[in-house]
């Protein structure tokens, strides 16, 4: 599917949660540390079965988490100092962003955790302020709240018709606890239905009351980010923690040959990394690396999913990436595995209009089916077949021995094949969760590519 060039520039046009609805990006950060220190916010999110049948996420970094140290030159650029956002005491936020197939419309879901129930309302006055973030050509209102959660809490209609077509957007806040959440529908055209954010803010509100009670959504299975591979120490640039659960829809397809077991299906978690990304540019380039976990009610099923690996939905790339059967690898600790070579012809007038080649392993350790891909830029980056495969065994094999440990994962161990590749760290990332973070740097140039993304996942 080919992504407008105009859609994304009128999608900055509309202030639909505040500045962070119309922000540059979350960034990469080892989230294994947010679940030490925060809550789950991944978990309390809407999914795609919570919405209407046609949005879906399309692209990999439609979802992801900022720390709050990195929130103002990740969300606001040069608007705002890290200096005038500390005060605010946020310590995560976390954010997701669904599609229509066409683009006419999209649903953003959003969580800011702070440090307490008490510093919410400062936090709340400071990112509702659409006096200040409400770009050029906006028309606001700002209305009673959802009749989900408590104050404060409002409903903001927004709506730009400075260009062809409009954006219109409704916007519900509200307050749970300790989180700032939010839910916003956007279409071009025409008004999106109140009746909509109304129902959105209210299973919003159910499935963070229900993380907070220490009870799992539907498909939310809260070990499964505990025994995924992390990836983000690892690749910490150019600045997006994207990962989170995923549907069985998601994960096996809503339709198709995989789909039929989707009664089976127990829950899901992914990872993403952009393993050429460098610091100095937000803006993610190949490697990319991804992990998929799924876990299934028996071993069995697993094993008849493996057998069906090459219909797996391959998300987050525009069209679809075709595979290849390649040699089944060795791989010690696992029941059975399979592998594919992959492809992507480049989409003209896209996000991501590279020609990608990969390799794909595929494998079952007991009831739970891994993915673990990477996909490279065909034409600059200097990759070959070989190490490709040998770079995706390796993290296979990392991940193997994650699912065998007694604890979490530790951070990738990056394969040698790709040491040497743009943007690799050359040394751990130096990182320290409290009032400071040591690492090399703290600036980030935002790319006007993304300074008009509305979509905090992106």
């Amino acid at each position: 599917m080919t992504r407008n060039s105009n859609l994304r520039r009128l999608i900055g046009l509309i202030a639909v949660v505040g500045l962070f609805a119309i922000g540059s990006g979350t960034t990469i950060w080892p989230r294994a540390l947010a679940q030490n220190a925060g809550l789950d916010l991944a978990a309390m999110a809407l999914d795609s079965g919570d919405l209407p049948p046609a949005y879906q996420q399309i692209r990999f970094d439609d979802e992801g988490y900022t720390p709050g140290n990195r929130i103002a030159p990740i969300q606001f650029g040069d608007a705002v100092t890290a200096e005038e956002l500390e005060p605010l005491q946020i310590e995560w936020f976390y954010s997701s962003t669904f599609f229509t197939e066409d683009e006419s419309s999209w649903i953003y879901v959003y969580l800011t955790e702070f440090a307490g129930e008490a510093a919410v309302a400062a936090g709340f006055d400071f990112l509702e302020n659409e006096e200040r973030w409400a770009p050029p050509g906006d028309e606001w209102e700002d209305l009673p709240g959802p009749s989900a959660g408590g104050a404060p809490k409002e409903v903001t209609i927004t709506s730009n018709s400075s260009s062809e077509p409009g954006l219109h957007a409704i916007d519900a806040t509200f307050r749970v606890d300790r989180v700032l959440a939010g839910v916003s529908v956007t279409t071009t055209g025409k008004e999106p239905a109140q009746e909509l954010i109304e129902e959105l803010a209210s299973k919003l509100q159910e499935r963070i009351e229900a993380v907070l009670a220490g009870e799992s959504p539907q498909a939310v299975d809260p070990e499964l980010p505990q025994i995924t591979l992390e990836l983000f120490e690892t690749w910490p640039w150019p600045g997006n923690s994207l990962e989170g659960y995923k549907t069985a829809a998601e994960f096996l397809g809503a339709e198709g040959t995989p789909a039929q077991f989707g009664s089976d299906y127990q829950g899901g978690y992914a990872r993403f990394a952009s393993a050429g990304s460098v610091e100095e540019n937000i803006q993610h380039e190949p490697p990319y690396v991804e992990v998929e976990i799924a876990a299934f009610s028996t071993s069995e099923t697993a094993l008849a999913v493996l057998q069906v690996a090459e219909e797996l939905p391959t998300r987050h790339y525009g069209d679809s990436i075709l595979r290849s059967a390649a040699l089944d690898p060795s791989l010690s600790g696992v029941d059975a595995v399979r592998a594919f070579h992959t492809e992507r012809p480049a989409i003209p007038d896209s996000l991501d209009s590279l020609n990608l080649t990969g390799y794909e392993v595929v494998f079952v350790a007991g009831s739970r089916v891994v993915n673990i891909r990477i996909q490279s830029d065909a034409l600059t980056t200097s990759l070959t077949t070989e190490e490709l495969e040998a770079s995706v065994l390796d993290l296979a094999a990392q991940q193997v021995s994650c699912l065998n440990s007694a604890g979490e994962c530790g951070p990738a161990r990056i394969p040698e094949p790709l040491s040497n590749t743009t943007g690799s760290p050359a040394s751990p990332v130096a990182v320290k969760i409290g009032d400071e973070v040591q690492r090399s740097g703290d600036a980030v140039n935002l790319n006007e590519e993304h300074e008009i993304r509305a979509r905090a996942g992106a």
